[in-house]
């Protein structure tokens, strides 16, 4: 079990302790779940390794139960920014899908999992305050896509695809990137960034791969 794992169920335990309900059970039927539900949260993972934590939905019903903060239980600080291992923890202790995450959803972009092969790296989602959505000033889809395919030359457009292709044959990479864009059509000015990325892989509405980017400057 990993620290930020650790770390929202303590703090689930806290909210639970200050609140009327008598056990997680209860707290679980007066959620409108099943009665063991918050009880699993709690607990490390099954012997077959895999974890049963909430989904957006489900924990947004238990904060209003136990009057929580669902921020304060994910991690998210004053501003709205979730941390990387906050994030983490929320994608860890779901079921590592895509919707999982629907509570910080604004402050990434995702993106369908390429082929080495592929060409271009197909966007599936803008998140609307992203580092990508910030440095760029592009909150349109299909613009951004557009200034993605064509901001630089072929060799780095396939170094970008490789670095997400790995994401194959793993969940998560940590990294340090840099970034040099030259002002094109779609941007208001050249992009010169140093930044640390996130990528987790999860599954779709659909069960479609996809990667996760959430990345801030350094």
């Amino acid at each position: 079990m990993t620290a930020s794992k650790s770390e929202f169920q303590r703090r689930l335990r806290d909210a639970l302790d200050k609140s009327d309900c008598k056990s997680d059970r209860q707290a679980s039927k007066m959620s409108g779940l099943s009665s063991g539900q918050i009880h699993s949260w709690l607990s490390p993972s099954t012997s077959s390794g895999k974890d049963h934590g909430p989904g957006a939905i489900s924990l947004a019903k238990v904060c209003e139960t136990i009057g929580a903060d669902i921020s304060h239980l994910l991690g998210i600080d004053s501003l709205g920014k979730p941390s990387f291992n906050d994030l983490i923890a929320s994608w860890e202790i779901g079921d590592k899908s895509l919707s999982c995450l629907d509570h910080v959803s604004d402050h990434f972009d995702v993106y369908t999992l390429p082929k080495p092969t592929d060409k271009k790296l197909l966007l599936y989602r803008l998140g609307r305050k992203s580092l990508a959505t910030k440095q760029t000033g592009i909150i349109a889809r299909r613009f951004f896509q557009e200034a993605m395919n064509t901001f630089s030359n072929e060799k780095k457009r396939m170094q970008i695809i490789q670095g997400y292709s790995q994401m194959s044959n793993k969940e998560i990479d940590i990294s340090i990137q840099t970034l040099h864009v030259p002002r094109i059509s779609h941007l208001k000015e050249p992009i010169n960034l140093r930044y640390q990325r996130l990528l987790l892989r999860v599954s779709g509405e659909d069960n479609e791969n996809l990667v996760v980017n959430y990345s801030v400057p350094l």
